[in-house]
């Protein structure tokens, strides 16, 4: 029988989180942090309230559902269908959240998102 797809693990490194949060082993690995410090570093995402701690951003995130969901008369193509552009933001989330904790961890890091187009 065929593995359902979301259960297929595509790499190494990916099959070993895995199998850490399953056995719940608070080992520690080679370079002497646990396996907890390591989760947390494949932890990404905005926060829930995201919408409080960046405005801006959740006003541009309804804007983009909104630009994917709604036929336009200057869009040669038709709307994505609302299941598919949840999956969409959801990835824009991870991602998002993945590059705000990318920029606070590394305290040397001038990002400045003001301008960011």
């Amino acid at each position: 029988k065929k593995p359902l797809f979301k259960s297929v693990i595509v790499n190494e490194a990916a099959q070993k989180r895995r199998s850490r949060v399953s056995s719940g082993s608070n080992a520690t690995s080679i370079s002497g942090s646990s396996s907890q410090e390591q989760e947390k570093h494949h932890r990404y995402g905005l926060p829930s309230n995201y919408a409080t701690l960046y405005p801006k951003l959740s006003k541009e995130l309804d804007e983009f559902f909104s630009f994917m969901t709604q036929p336009s008369i200057l869009s040669q193509d038709p709307p994505i269908r609302k299941a598919t552009a949840d999956v969409y933001m959801r990835h824009a989330k991870l991602f998002l959240g993945w590059y705000v904790s990318q920029n606070h961890m590394n305290s040397n890091s001038k990002c400045d998102t003001s301008n960011a187009t």
